[in-house]
């Protein structure tokens, strides 16, 4: 389990060990900080977060996470998903009919309002 930051040189697509510090993909049990200019662009089925009060995924002021509109991606969340002032969530390219569907109430003990997006 890690703290994986963004590349901080424009981001990729998250399953690009070049758009990670580090090169190391975030995975389960990871939290996930996207830096002032990158955009990171979801392309699968991805898992993150550690079931604790640290953001599962925060996007800080100036960074951007996206859905590539490749393919039918989910994003399932152990934590809260944070869009800080100044940063941006885009659900781009929903001409496609390609789905997206993000789980925020994932967890070892789910309870109901757990987890919530911030903006």
């Amino acid at each position: 389990m890690s703290a994986i930051t963004s590349n901080g040189t424009g981001g990729g697509l998250w399953n690009a060990t070049a758009s990670w510090n580090g090169g190391a993909i975030p995975a389960e049990g990871d939290t996930v900080q996207i830096l002032s200019g990158d955009t990171i662009s979801v392309d699968d089925v991805i898992m993150v977060g550690d079931d604790t009060s640290t953001p599962a995924i925060d996007v800080l002021d100036g960074g951007t996470i996206d859905w590539d509109n490749a393919g039918n991606d989910s994003l399932t969340l152990k934590g809260n998903f944070y869009v800080r002032g100044g940063g941006t969530l885009d659900f781009d390219g929903r001409t496609n009919n390609y789905t997206l569907d993000v789980y925020l109430n994932y967890s070892a003990s789910p309870s109901v309002g757990k987890y919530r997006m911030y903006f």
